[in-house]
Protein backbone atom coordinates (compact mmCIF):
# COMPACT_ATOMS: atom_id res chain seq x y z
CA UNK A 1 0.00 0.00 0.00
CA UNK A 2 1.43 3.34 -0.83
CA UNK A 3 2.30 5.67 1.71
CA UNK A 4 0.65 9.70 1.56
CA UNK A 5 4.06 12.04 1.33
CA UNK A 6 4.01 14.40 3.92
CA UNK A 7 2.20 17.48 4.15
CA UNK A 8 5.28 20.13 3.51
CA UNK A 9 4.47 23.23 5.18
CA UNK A 10 6.34 26.41 3.71
CA UNK A 11 8.60 28.34 6.47
CA UNK A 12 7.56 31.60 8.02
CA UNK A 13 11.28 32.70 6.53
CA UNK A 14 9.96 31.89 2.94
CA UNK A 15 6.10 32.73 3.59
CA UNK A 16 7.82 36.26 4.87
CA UNK A 17 10.05 37.06 1.36
CA UNK A 18 7.85 35.79 -0.51
CA UNK A 19 5.13 38.77 1.15
CA UNK A 20 7.92 41.61 0.85
CA UNK A 21 9.31 40.66 -2.87
CA UNK A 22 5.34 40.41 -4.05
CA UNK A 23 4.52 43.65 -1.97
CA UNK A 24 7.52 45.92 -3.62
CA UNK A 25 6.88 44.42 -6.68
CA UNK A 26 2.97 45.61 -6.40
CA UNK A 27 4.09 49.17 -4.83
CA UNK A 28 6.09 49.75 -8.35
CA UNK A 29 3.58 48.82 -10.41
CA UNK A 30 1.51 50.74 -8.63
CA UNK A 31 3.24 53.93 -9.28
CA UNK A 32 4.06 53.63 -12.57
CA UNK A 33 0.43 52.91 -13.65
CA UNK A 34 -0.56 55.65 -11.79
CA UNK A 35 2.16 58.10 -12.64
CA UNK A 36 0.89 57.32 -16.59
CA UNK A 37 -2.67 57.82 -15.67
CA UNK A 38 -2.32 61.33 -13.71
CA UNK A 39 1.14 61.97 -16.38
CA UNK A 40 -1.51 61.91 -19.60
CA UNK A 41 -4.28 63.47 -17.89
CA UNK A 42 -1.68 66.21 -17.63
CA UNK A 43 -0.76 65.99 -20.76
CA UNK A 44 -3.56 66.31 -22.65
CA UNK A 45 -4.92 69.43 -20.24
CA UNK A 46 -1.78 71.11 -21.41
CA UNK A 47 -2.75 70.61 -24.99
CA UNK A 48 -5.76 72.27 -24.31
CA UNK A 49 -4.04 75.49 -22.92
CA UNK A 50 -4.69 74.37 -19.51
CA UNK A 51 -3.42 75.36 -16.54
CA UNK A 52 -2.75 72.52 -13.52
CA UNK A 53 -1.12 71.20 -10.30
CA UNK A 54 -0.01 67.49 -9.93
CA UNK A 55 -0.74 66.75 -6.32
CA UNK A 56 0.56 63.15 -4.75
CA UNK A 57 -3.11 62.14 -5.47
CA UNK A 58 -4.98 64.38 -7.22
CA UNK A 59 -4.84 66.99 -10.30
CA UNK A 60 -6.17 70.51 -9.84
CA UNK A 61 -7.42 71.81 -13.27
CA UNK A 62 -6.90 75.96 -12.93
CA UNK A 63 -10.43 76.17 -15.04
CA UNK A 64 -13.72 77.37 -14.33
CA UNK A 65 -15.97 74.38 -14.62
CA UNK A 66 -18.18 76.08 -17.59
CA UNK A 67 -15.19 76.94 -19.29
CA UNK A 68 -14.36 73.15 -20.16
CA UNK A 69 -14.82 71.82 -23.92
CA UNK A 70 -16.53 68.54 -24.40
CA UNK A 71 -13.02 67.38 -26.17
CA UNK A 72 -10.93 68.51 -23.87
CA UNK A 73 -12.93 66.74 -20.86
CA UNK A 74 -13.38 63.15 -23.01
CA UNK A 75 -10.00 63.25 -24.00
CA UNK A 76 -8.29 63.91 -20.65
CA UNK A 77 -10.56 61.33 -18.67
CA UNK A 78 -9.75 58.75 -21.05
CA UNK A 79 -6.35 58.74 -22.65
CA UNK A 80 -4.35 57.74 -19.50
CA UNK A 81 -6.76 54.57 -18.73
CA UNK A 82 -6.57 53.52 -22.38
CA UNK A 83 -2.70 53.36 -22.26
CA UNK A 84 -3.03 51.49 -19.11
CA UNK A 85 -5.88 49.13 -20.56
CA UNK A 86 -2.91 48.84 -23.65
CA UNK A 87 -0.21 48.27 -20.73
CA UNK A 88 -2.10 45.08 -19.44
CA UNK A 89 -2.46 43.45 -22.76
CA UNK A 90 0.91 43.75 -23.35
CA UNK A 91 2.13 42.92 -19.42
CA UNK A 92 -0.42 39.91 -19.71
CA UNK A 93 1.40 38.75 -23.03
CA UNK A 94 5.03 39.35 -21.28
CA UNK A 95 3.59 37.33 -18.90
CA UNK A 96 2.91 34.38 -20.85
CA UNK A 97 6.58 34.47 -22.19
CA UNK A 98 8.31 34.97 -18.42
CA UNK A 99 6.73 32.26 -16.82
CA UNK A 100 8.61 29.72 -18.67
CA UNK A 101 11.90 31.84 -16.92
CA UNK A 102 12.72 32.17 -12.89
CA UNK A 103 12.89 35.53 -11.36
CA UNK A 104 10.77 38.40 -10.01
CA UNK A 105 10.14 39.69 -13.39
CA UNK A 106 7.49 37.58 -14.09
CA UNK A 107 5.72 38.60 -10.71
CA UNK A 108 6.52 42.00 -11.92
CA UNK A 109 4.84 41.59 -15.29
CA UNK A 110 2.05 40.13 -13.64
CA UNK A 111 0.74 43.10 -10.96
CA UNK A 112 1.38 45.03 -13.85
CA UNK A 113 -0.99 43.64 -15.86
CA UNK A 114 -3.57 44.02 -13.02
CA UNK A 115 -3.12 47.19 -12.13
CA UNK A 116 -3.28 48.43 -16.03
CA UNK A 117 -6.22 46.10 -16.03
CA UNK A 118 -8.00 47.80 -12.62
CA UNK A 119 -7.28 51.31 -14.32
CA UNK A 120 -9.37 51.22 -17.07
CA UNK A 121 -11.94 48.53 -16.10
CA UNK A 122 -12.02 48.64 -12.32
CA UNK A 123 -12.00 52.43 -12.83
CA UNK A 124 -14.85 52.81 -14.67
CA UNK A 125 -16.59 50.61 -11.86
CA UNK A 126 -15.82 52.76 -8.99
CA UNK A 127 -15.79 55.95 -10.55
CA UNK A 128 -19.50 55.43 -11.21
CA UNK A 129 -20.57 55.72 -7.69
CA UNK A 130 -18.43 58.81 -7.07
CA UNK A 131 -18.93 61.22 -10.00
CA UNK A 132 -15.34 61.39 -10.74
CA UNK A 133 -12.04 60.84 -12.67
CA UNK A 134 -12.59 57.93 -15.96
CA UNK A 135 -16.55 58.30 -15.49
CA UNK A 136 -16.29 61.86 -16.56
CA UNK A 137 -15.45 60.84 -20.20
CA UNK A 138 -18.14 58.30 -21.21
CA UNK A 139 -20.47 61.04 -19.23
CA UNK A 140 -19.40 63.79 -21.84
CA UNK A 141 -19.52 61.73 -24.04
CA UNK A 142 -23.11 60.44 -23.86
CA UNK A 143 -23.93 64.12 -22.08
CA UNK A 144 -27.69 63.10 -22.56
CA UNK A 145 -28.54 60.37 -19.75
CA UNK A 146 -26.67 58.86 -17.34
CA UNK A 147 -28.16 55.46 -18.43
CA UNK A 148 -24.97 54.38 -20.50
CA UNK A 149 -22.40 55.37 -18.30
CA UNK A 150 -24.06 53.09 -15.38
CA UNK A 151 -24.13 50.57 -17.94
CA UNK A 152 -20.50 50.53 -19.12
CA UNK A 153 -19.82 50.80 -14.99
CA UNK A 154 -21.77 47.09 -14.81
CA UNK A 155 -19.84 45.84 -18.07
CA UNK A 156 -16.97 46.87 -16.96
CA UNK A 157 -17.01 45.45 -13.32
CA UNK A 158 -17.94 41.83 -14.98
CA UNK A 159 -14.84 42.20 -17.35
CA UNK A 160 -13.02 42.76 -14.27
CA UNK A 161 -14.44 39.53 -12.79
CA UNK A 162 -13.34 37.49 -15.88
CA UNK A 163 -10.11 38.74 -16.45
CA UNK A 164 -9.07 38.09 -12.64
CA UNK A 165 -10.20 34.42 -13.21
CA UNK A 166 -8.63 34.30 -16.35
CA UNK A 167 -5.17 34.96 -14.91
CA UNK A 168 -5.29 32.26 -12.21
CA UNK A 169 -3.06 30.13 -13.99
CA UNK A 170 -0.07 32.64 -15.43
CA UNK A 171 -0.09 34.02 -11.75
CA UNK A 172 0.35 30.41 -10.26
CA UNK A 173 3.28 29.84 -12.61
CA UNK A 174 4.60 33.12 -10.67
CA UNK A 175 5.35 30.99 -7.80
CA UNK A 176 8.57 29.08 -7.82
CA UNK A 177 7.85 27.24 -4.18
CA UNK A 178 6.95 23.63 -4.57
CA UNK A 179 5.79 23.82 -1.25
CA UNK A 180 3.31 26.42 -1.50
CA UNK A 181 2.04 25.39 -4.27
CA UNK A 182 0.56 22.15 -3.13
CA UNK A 183 -3.41 21.85 -2.46
CA UNK A 184 -3.14 21.83 1.03
CA UNK A 185 -0.92 25.25 1.26
CA UNK A 186 -2.75 27.40 -1.51
CA UNK A 187 -4.60 29.23 1.06
CA UNK A 188 -1.16 30.67 2.46
CA UNK A 189 -0.49 31.17 -1.36
CA UNK A 190 -3.23 33.51 -1.89
CA UNK A 191 -2.90 35.04 1.58
CA UNK A 192 1.16 35.72 1.01
CA UNK A 193 1.12 36.42 -2.87
CA UNK A 194 -2.44 38.11 -3.49
CA UNK A 195 -4.28 39.39 -0.62
CA UNK A 196 -1.07 40.07 1.19
CA UNK A 197 0.64 42.44 -1.07
CA UNK A 198 -2.57 44.22 -1.66
CA UNK A 199 -3.26 44.77 2.15
CA UNK A 200 0.31 45.65 2.95
CA UNK A 201 0.33 47.97 -0.53
CA UNK A 202 -2.75 50.03 0.16
CA UNK A 203 -1.48 50.91 3.43
CA UNK A 204 1.90 52.14 2.46
CA UNK A 205 0.45 54.10 -0.34
CA UNK A 206 -2.11 55.64 2.35
CA UNK A 207 0.96 56.47 4.34
CA UNK A 208 3.09 57.96 0.76
CA UNK A 209 0.63 60.03 0.12
CA UNK A 210 -0.95 61.19 4.32
CA UNK A 211 -2.84 63.36 4.65
CA UNK A 212 -3.58 64.28 1.28
CA UNK A 213 -5.18 60.85 -0.76
CA UNK A 214 -8.71 61.44 -2.59
CA UNK A 215 -11.73 58.92 -2.08
CA UNK A 216 -11.28 58.76 -5.38
CA UNK A 217 -7.93 56.90 -5.45
CA UNK A 218 -8.97 54.82 -2.56
CA UNK A 219 -11.86 53.33 -4.40
CA UNK A 220 -9.31 52.57 -7.09
CA UNK A 221 -7.43 50.07 -4.65
CA UNK A 222 -11.48 49.01 -3.49
CA UNK A 223 -12.08 48.17 -7.28
CA UNK A 224 -8.55 46.14 -7.12
CA UNK A 225 -10.61 43.20 -5.56
CA UNK A 226 -12.84 43.00 -8.45
CA UNK A 227 -9.47 41.06 -10.16
CA UNK A 228 -8.10 39.83 -7.33
CA UNK A 229 -11.25 37.60 -5.39
CA UNK A 230 -11.80 35.18 -8.70
CA UNK A 231 -7.67 35.50 -9.13
CA UNK A 232 -7.80 34.15 -5.66
CA UNK A 233 -11.05 31.55 -6.59
CA UNK A 234 -9.01 30.54 -9.83
CA UNK A 235 -5.79 29.87 -7.95
CA UNK A 236 -7.37 28.05 -5.08
CA UNK A 237 -8.84 24.91 -7.00
CA UNK A 238 -6.50 25.36 -10.66
CA UNK A 239 -4.33 22.38 -10.98
CA UNK A 240 -0.81 22.49 -11.69
CA UNK A 241 2.15 20.25 -11.69
CA UNK A 242 4.30 20.93 -8.85
CA UNK A 243 7.21 18.79 -10.07
CA UNK A 244 7.62 21.18 -13.39
CA UNK A 245 8.71 23.75 -11.05
CA UNK A 246 12.04 24.38 -10.56
CA UNK A 247 12.70 25.26 -6.73
CA UNK A 248 14.86 28.20 -6.06
CA UNK A 249 16.04 29.61 -2.31
CA UNK A 250 13.51 32.24 -1.38
CA UNK A 251 15.06 35.37 0.36
CA UNK A 252 13.93 38.74 0.06
CA UNK A 253 14.71 40.60 -3.59
CA UNK A 254 16.51 43.95 -2.00
CA UNK A 255 17.66 45.41 -4.93
CA UNK A 256 13.53 45.24 -5.67
CA UNK A 257 13.19 46.82 -2.77
CA UNK A 258 15.31 49.50 -2.47
CA UNK A 259 14.39 50.12 -6.17
CA UNK A 260 10.25 51.03 -4.92
CA UNK A 261 11.65 52.71 -2.01
CA UNK A 262 13.62 54.77 -3.91
CA UNK A 263 10.65 55.52 -6.27
CA UNK A 264 8.55 55.85 -3.19
CA UNK A 265 10.85 58.70 -1.80
CA UNK A 266 11.06 60.31 -5.15
CA UNK A 267 7.42 60.60 -6.39
CA UNK A 268 7.02 61.88 -2.55
CA UNK A 269 9.88 64.37 -3.36
CA UNK A 270 8.42 65.59 -6.75
CA UNK A 271 4.84 65.67 -5.66
CA UNK A 272 4.48 66.61 -2.12
CA UNK A 273 4.32 70.54 -2.79
CA UNK A 274 2.37 70.31 -5.94
CA UNK A 275 4.18 70.81 -9.45
CA UNK A 276 1.99 72.89 -10.91
CA UNK A 277 1.85 72.88 -15.74
CA UNK A 278 1.44 76.15 -16.96
CA UNK A 279 1.17 76.10 -21.36
CA UNK A 280 4.32 78.32 -22.32
CA UNK A 281 2.92 81.45 -24.01
CA UNK A 282 -0.58 81.12 -22.69
CA UNK A 283 -1.52 83.36 -19.64
CA UNK A 284 -4.93 82.11 -19.25
CA UNK A 285 -7.07 78.83 -20.56
CA UNK A 286 -8.35 78.94 -24.34
CA UNK A 287 -11.76 79.01 -24.19
CA UNK A 288 -14.19 77.31 -27.29
CA UNK A 289 -16.47 74.34 -27.97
Amino acid sequence: MARALPEERPSSDKLVALLVNSTATYLLAYLIVHVIVQGAEILVAYQYRIHSIWNLSRLDFLIPDPDWRRSAVILTYSVGQTICMLLGIISFLLLQRLNEGRGLGKVFAAWLCLHGFNQFFGAMASDNFLHEGFWYSPRWLFWHSNIPVIGLGFLFANICLLIGYRLSMPFLKTCESRSLLRMQNRGLLIMTLIFGPWVFGTALIELLKFPGITWLERSHQLSMLLLLIPLAIGVRFQMHDTMSVRPRPTTIAWRMVMLTLVVMLLFRGIFQTGRRFDPVGWPEHRIGF
